[in-house]
């Protein structure tokens, strides 16, 4: 098991002598030498810096492949869930609100506790007026707006459509019928490494979360008026 872990080297050293990251392979040697039905970790790297945190996340994702041994894996950080889990489940109070795979939690949550969980904040409430001649899609009132969405629906509705999936170009840009088409204002943006998020406010208030390029092609400063679509096809009905 030392050898798995790659912590042979450490055997003769003393605990006090060790790093966290080396105290956490250690410690999981420890349970996986007994041979254990299951593994249970409840935050195991919660103390660990960023890239300590990465080392042991894959080297968990490695042993749970390695020895197909079912593990249980307690996090409140969406990252680390991703970098180690097949399934996820949401606990609220101590009730499960939604078990699936990490892809359905994410752009298919059943509730907005779930759906703000997963960081998703674009979630809005309507009222359905009509359903398209299709009969396919249904035209959602939400304050000023009317959004069409997939399905027929009526009475209340909430939607919610992930930052990544607000699509945002510059106002005039030619383009295909898209479904659903606003103008609203750039109010504010932050580069946040792996993209930029953009705060968006006018008929809909929005946050979007683009790539550095996308960005940069906007041209864009505070208090300009930007085209934002949203596809029916991206936007999500909660059930409850």
């Amino acid at each position: 098991m030392a050898d798995l872990l790659g912590i042979g080297h450490l055997l003769s050293r003393r605990v006090e002598g060790l790093s966290g990251g080396e105290k956490q392979r250690v410690a999981l040697a420890r349970a996986l030498v007994l041979r254990p039905k299951a593994l249970l970790l409840d935050e195991p790297v919660c103390a660990l810096d960023e890239v300590m945190r990465q080392d042991v996340c894959a080297q968990l994702l490695r042993i749970h492949r390695q020895l197909g041994l079912t593990t249980v894996h307690v996090s409140h950080n969406l990252e680390e869930a991703f970098s180690v889990a097949d399934r996820a489940g949401i606990l609220r109070d101590g009730v499960l609100q939604q078990v699936g795979s990490l892809d359905e939690l994410l752009r298919r949550p059943e509730s907005e506790f779930v759906a703000r969980f997963v960081r998703c904040e674009n979630i809005l409430g309507g009222q359905a007026e009509d359903c398209g001649a299709d009969g396919d899609t249904t035209r959602v009132k939400i304050g000023r707006a009317s959004v069409r969405i997939l399905g027929r629906h009526s009475g209340k509705v909430k939607i919610m459509i992930r930052p990544e999936n607000v699509l945002v170009v510059p106002r005039g840009t030619r383009r295909r019928d898209t479904g659903n088409e606003f103008s609203l204002k750039l109010t504010r943006w932050r580069d946040c490494g792996a993209y930029v998020r953009l705060w968006l406010d006018g008929p809909l208030n929005l946050v979007a979360h683009l790539t550095h390029a996308a960005f940069t092609e906007l041209e864009a400063g505070t208090d300009t008026n930007l085209a934002v679509i949203l596809r029916p096809e991206k936007i999500h009905v909660l059930s409850k």
